[in-house]
């Protein structure tokens, strides 16, 4: 669907509103506007998470217009901040993920252990050397005790 600009104006809506509320208030009357205006129930509208995250910055501050753009999916409207880019979840991945996850639990911690870096070898040959001479020293008394 078409995007759509619109402005909604919050200062003398939250004017009097205690600081601590106000963030709680402005998107409750930014999701019945928006559900005004195009329609829908104000339980359909969906904030994006750049456009909350600016309304919590600046909610203890007096807001004022705030431009954002508009989408309407069937019953859903979407709001979001100008030149905010969409994040597409495609479905068929996590289903395929899931899928692999279950056929192979061991291949994926094997994968996920040696994805961080590469094995990391000793700086100097004396660090190899008294690692030896260690695990030499650990099997000597384990052979002992036992």
């Amino acid at each position: 669907m078409a995007q759509i600009a619109v402005t909604i104006r919050l200062r003398k809506k939250l004017v009097r509103i205690h600081s601590s509320r106000r963030h709680k208030m402005a998107v409750r009357y930014l999701r019945g506007e928006l559900a005004r205006h195009f329609k829908a129930e104000a339980g359909s509208v969906r904030i994006s998470k750049m456009l909350n995250e600016y309304l919590y910055a600046n909610s203890t501050n007096r807001l004022g217009p705030i431009k954002m753009m508009v989408e309407r999916d069937g019953e859903v409207v979407k709001a979001s901040m100008p030149g905010e880019k969409k994040v597409v979840v495609e479905t068929g991945k996590k289903e395929k993920a899931k899928a692999e996850a279950q056929t192979a639990p061991e291949a994926q911690k094997k994968t996920a252990q040696g994805a961080g870096s590469a094995p990391q070898q000793p700086k100097s040959g004396s660090e190899s050397q008294q690692a030896k001479a260690s695990k030499d020293q650990t099997a000597k008394t384990k052979g002992e005790t036992q």
